[in-house]
């Protein structure tokens, strides 16, 4: 899309560094125009060093990533 920076996802994550990625279904030519289906899609990242969940996902995150025992 011209004009719009994009950011492709590889090797696990989007490079932005955050735990969590949140999407909903938009119009490419018109980001205004929302589908409204309700769908959401989430991303998570557990190799990230931010701030931006809860501590009970962080650990589940360390957790499936192997960082700490069960």
């Amino acid at each position: 899309m011209a004009g719009v920076d994009q950011v492709r996802y590889e090797d696990g994550h989007f490079g932005a560094g955050r735990h969590i990625y949140t999407f909903q279904n938009l119009c490419r030519e018109d980001h205004r125009i929302i589908l409204g289906d309700e769908m959401t899609k989430i991303f998570l990242n557990a190799d990230s060093s931010m701030e931006d969940v809860s501590r009970e996902l962080r650990a589940f995150l360390d957790y499936a990533a192997g960082k700490i025992a069960g």
